[in-house]
């Protein structure tokens, strides 16, 4: 194959060895990037549990349910090939057009934009295809993570001890211990009635709006603090700052109302 040909088969421009569509394609994926870790974000606080009981405690307060392996899986699989590619372009000196040639933070939002401006050095590499491949592989395969159908949803807790969960939209849900049926919007309302009042982490805060279906990132959270949307109310033991749920869920509510 000559160096005018992108392995995709069509031809390339000024000796590169990509071509414009792949990198088109290219760049799309790494622009996608900030969304895709929020949304994968968000997929793993929805996994976890809370226990209602003992808000503002430490870590150990928590009771775990199943992670979510695939998205887990998926946000490991992204960030090794990212962190790759970054790598390989500062071992290269992969050419570049950015204003700084300061090394990214080590989140793969830094290293997404990072090799943004690098995309037209790949371009001229012999492993530019490489790059295209194995970064929109990454990404389509977070993508499909976060666009699979909805699994079951967390419903609160039985009088039995055992969670309930319900599907999407549901509104009875049965436990599968004591096969008691439940109202599944009323034991909504009793959830946001337990912790009304309470003050949370960031992470049992995005915890809880997944379970009452505001869906929040955590560093969404802290970003809302940064930007003083929200004030803290200090810190618990561990040093994480504590919030007031009742603000959480207004501003998850406000902003879910403003882009639907």
């Amino acid at each position: 194959m000559s160096d005018t040909t992108c392995t995709c088969g069509k031809p390339t421009r000024d000796n590169a060895y990509v071509c414009e569509t792949c990198l088109s394609e290219l760049a799309r994926a790494l622009g996608e990037i900030p969304w895709t870790v929020e949304q994968l974000d968000i997929s793993l606080q929805k996994a976890r549990g809370v226990d209602y009981t003992t808000m503002g405690g430490s870590a150990s307060s928590e009771s775990p349910l199943p992670v979510s392996f695939p998205a887990f899986e998926a946000l490991t699989n992204l960030r090794q090939v990212i962190v790759m590619w970054v790598r390989f372009c500062d071992e290269e000196a992969i050419r570049h057009q950015s204003p700084t040639t300061a090394f990214p933070k080590d989140t793969l939002v830094s290293m997404s934009r990072w090799l943004m401006w690098r995309i037209d050095g790949l371009a001229l590499n012999d492993l530019g295809g490489d790059a295209v491949s194995e970064i929109t592989r990454a990404v389509g395969r977070a993508r499909q993570v976060i666009d699979r159908p909805a699994e079951k949803v967390y419903a609160g807790p039985c009088e039995c001890g055992r969670d309930l969960y319900a599907k999407p939209k549901a509104k009875m849900t049965k436990c599968k211990g004591c096969e008691r049926e439940y109202d599944v919007e009323e034991m909504r309302d009793w959830m946001r009635t337990a912790v009304t009042g309470r003050l949370v982490t960031a992470r049992e805060g995005s915890t809880l709006l997944g379970r009452f279906d505001l869906p929040t990132a955590q560093k969404t959270i802290d970003s809302w603090h940064d930007r003083k949307r929200i004030l803290d109310h200090g810190c618990n033991p561990t040093g994480a700052r504590l919030y007031l749920i009742d603000d959480l869920i207004g501003l998850a509510a406000n902003d879910g109302r403003m882009s639907a």
